[in-house]
């Protein structure tokens, strides 16, 4: 069993409003993304190169 089947199994073994339940409310439809995340080394996991490389585009200084 994944981490996503132990936690869609039973919602009601965690309170919807309790810090973990809302942690694992917004982590489920995200689930394809993170599982991408975690099984490809490639991908990076912020965006701060494509950030610095448009920052100057953005704020006017190109």
């Amino acid at each position: 069993m994944d981490d996503r089947a132990a936690s869609d199994d039973n919602p009601a073994r965690r309170p919807p409003k309790s810090p973990l339940g809302q942690a694992i409310a917004y982590t489920l439809p995200r689930w394809e993304g993170l599982t991408a995340y975690a099984l490809h080394g490639q991908i990076e996991i912020d965006n701060n190169l494509a950030e610095n490389v448009i920052r100057p585009l953005a704020i006017g200084y190109a």
